[in-house]
């Protein structure tokens, strides 16, 4: 039975990198399996908590709650609670409404009611005005993102889906946050007969999102939609990054090279992360799409 306190030192910063990420996850997921049910996260040497990171720390703040486990934030710097709530978690009204900031969206319920159009209309109303005010650009961003978000509902086959952003270097960079907490990429690759053979990437989940990532590469009996290999395209096109974890693999792209890991800590979903160069995006020549089209 749970019923101790226990305190716990929370790093100087915790950015939106795959190791950041990965030492929140383990860390909520030893709380979980501990003996305690009263945690005191101290936050008196964190100085920077990425804001893109809002609704995955929640997200774990809340599922502990119906785990009858408790956490509370303590000596938190004024201008890191501000934007994360990491001392008082009741509210939704103190949330920040500045421009640089995307804000965070659960789109569970909305899907449960079987608004399948939710998430363009998130975009249409808190992403695009905050993005860049050319509408061909917007859309073209639109229907990357938004299959990035039909991936995750179908592939995942889950409604459990969030998002959060945020604009960096006075509006020059942006990172934009999808997860789902469904089955993994890895997962739905390994019961898929590649080369004749089920499973082909086994214990290598990161090569096996890598899989997924290129050209003429799906799980499905027939082509459709944008997939990974096209925003994996415009991300190299436009100075950005896509970084990926799911279950135990990491795949990270930029225009430069890509590159795989495989980490001991299993993430129960996908998570993916796009950054974007925003100044070289409002200078783009508007692309002509491809006929053939590609999706995991």
């Amino acid at each position: 039975m749970k019923t101790k306190e226990c305190i716990i030192e929370m790093p100087s910063a915790l950015d939106s990198n795959v190791n950041d990420i990965l030492t929140l996850v383990n860390m909520f997921k030893k709380i979980e399996n501990s003996d305690f049910n009263d945690i005191v996260l101290d936050f008196k040497n964190t100085r920077f908590f990425a804001s893109e990171l809002y609704m995955l720390y929640h997200h774990f703040v809340d599922y502990l709650k119906t785990k009858k486990i408790t956490i509370k934030g303590i000596n938190v710097k004024e201008n890191v609670d501000y934007v994360m709530r990491l001392s008082d978690f009741s509210s939704e009204s103190v949330n920040p409404k500045y421009s640089s900031l995307i804000q965070h969206k659960d789109f569970t319920l909305e899907l449960d009611n079987n608004n399948l159009d939710c998430f363009d209309e998130y975009l249409k109303k808190e992403f695009l005005p905050k993005f860049v005010k050319n509408e061909n650009i917007s859309s073209i961003i639109s229907s990357y993102l938004s299959e990035l978000f039909v991936n995750a509902r179908t592939h995942g086959n889950t409604h459990k889906i969030k998002c959060s952003g945020q604009k960096y270097q006075q509006g020059k960079l942006l990172k934009f946050l999808i997860v789902d907490f469904g089955v993994t990429i890895p997962f739905n690759i390994s019961n898929h007969i590649i080369k004749n053979k089920k499973n082909y990437y086994e214990n290598n989940d990161a090569e096996a999102i890598r899989w997924a990532s290129q050209e003429g590469n799906t799980t499905k009996e027939k082509l459709g939609g944008l997939g990974l290999n096209d925003i994996s395209e415009f991300i190299k096109k436009f100075d950005g990054k896509i970084k990926i974890i799911s279950r135990n693999g990491y795949y990270e792209l930029n225009k430069m090279k890509d590159r795989i890991n495989n980490y001991k800590v299993q993430f129960d979903g996908t998570l993916i992360i796009v950054e974007l160069n925003l100044e070289k995006i409002e200078k783009m020549i508007i692309p002509q799409k491809k006929n053939e089209i590609f999706e995991i």
